[in-house]
């Protein structure tokens, strides 16, 4: 390649080796996204955007920690991942009041996205997320487990 192009600028035609060089540069990056598209279930973030996709409306809210798989929905919390930085920037009152939100229903994700930055949250957070969530077994993707109605009882 790198001789086909440094002949093609020798040659005099340097949009031609344009074109060749910009060509040659895109044909590892498509190979590599023919090859993970081509072969479901080898890469589990295109899984777990499966997932995301087949299971919730457009318009339901997801949490992310930082894996980015649910891009395509709208994020349950003003900030969109939670990695280390953000974190560390949040205080703890911060952290409180979107405890408070989760336990009010005000932030309420249908899935969420269970990594250990979301995990490392906050431990209030965390338990949280365990005592309310459940894993679907697709990735780190965890759902609102159902919260089931109290019979219903007669007093007569």
């Amino acid at each position: 390649m790198l001789l086909g192009g440094m002949a093609l600028i020798f040659m005099r035609v340097p949009a031609v080796a344009l074109v060749f060089f910009l060509v040659a540069m895109i044909i590892g990056p498509l190979n590599r996204l023919h090859n993970t598209l081509a072969s479901p279930g080898t890469n589990p973030q295109i899984e777990e955007m499966r997932y995301i996709m087949e299971n919730t409306a457009p318009t339901e809210k997801i949490m992310d920690g930082y894996q980015g798989s649910g891009v395509f929905r709208p994020q349950a919390y003003f900030f969109w991942y939670l990695g280390y930085d953000i974190r560390q920037r949040l205080t703890d009152k911060d952290k409180q009041l979107l405890l408070e939100d989760l336990y009010t229903g005000s932030i309420s994700p249908k899935l969420i996205l269970f990594d250990k930055n979301l995990r490392e949250l906050s431990p209030g957070i965390t338990e949280f997320f365990e005592n309310n969530y459940e894993p679907v077994g697709t990735g780190i993707i965890w759902r609102r487990k159902r919260v089931s109605q109290a019979p219903t009882s007669s007093l007569q």
